[in-house]
């Protein structure tokens, strides 16, 4: 997903399928929420982001979700690519979202489903997006397509640090031989302690920039290996 050209057929297989009123999802949708010209921010919640604040906070492509979190925020200019997907036991695991001209994530679902069953009121349990392209060895910052309480791609630490809170869990992969990828990671759990943020840093202009944003509203996520593997670093 990290690459330029991957993102462009993305957006032209997502296009083509619009524009002959293809679409993953079966039932007709009304008019998407208006976006906001500048992003919502809220004060960090003292115990912890839940699913519910998380969606106040977030913004995609200038659009504020609602909880929950489903494709009518967003309106006919915007769908579920299922032509670039997995699959696990025969439901989705994840797809592809997109608007007419533009690569917007990931998402995953809080029910198990197939590509059949989607349709505009499916509850969105998880989205991602990775804010970082190398184009002809060039670093593109896609600032300004996600929000998270006022935070986007290519911020600084401490810049995102203050508008997100401190995190509870610090992933740094430089500690981890296996690891193939330099990054920083940070998780923030809910009050009932599941990992409900994860904000990826990558270098950038001399500093450690936001590069990647998962939301994960229910916790039932893959994270739990970084948050063993920072706390055995923590006990060392």
């Amino acid at each position: 997903m990290k690459g330029y050209n991957i993102k462009k057929l993305f957006l032209f297989a997502s296009a083509v399928m619009l524009a002959l009123g293809f679409s993953a999802c079966s039932a007709p949708y009304v008019k998407g929420r208006d976006k906001v010209s500048e992003p919502p921010v809220i004060d960090v919640p003292e115990n912890g982001w839940t699913a519910e604040t998380l969606t106040e906070a977030l913004v995609i492509d200038g659009i504020p979700v609602s909880y929950p979190m489903t494709l009518r925020d967003f309106g006919t200019d915007y769908t579920f690519d299922v032509s670039f997907s997995s699959d696990r036991n025969d439901y989705l695991s994840w797809c592809t979202f997109v608007s007419v001209d533009k690569y917007l994530g990931q998402v995953r679902f809080a029910d198990d489903i197939t590509a059949e069953q989607l349709t505009a009121d499916s509850v969105i349990s998880g989205y991602s997006l990775y804010g970082r392209d190398l184009t002809d060895e060039k670093v593109v910052w896609q600032t300004g397509d996600m929000y998270i309480n006022g935070a986007t791609f290519g911020m600084a630490m401490d810049k995102v640090k203050e508008a997100v809170g401190e995190p509870d869990y610090i992933y740094d992969s430089k500690e981890n031989p296996d690891s193939t990828m330099p990054a920083v990671i940070w998780l923030y759990d809910s009050p009932e302690g599941k990992s409900v943020l994860r904000l990826t840093f990558q270098e950038g202009a001399g500093d450690m920039l936001l590069s990647a944003v998962s939301v994960d509203f229910t916790g039932d996520n893959e994270w739990k290996h970084m948050r063993k593997f920072t706390e055995n670093i923590n006990k060392s």
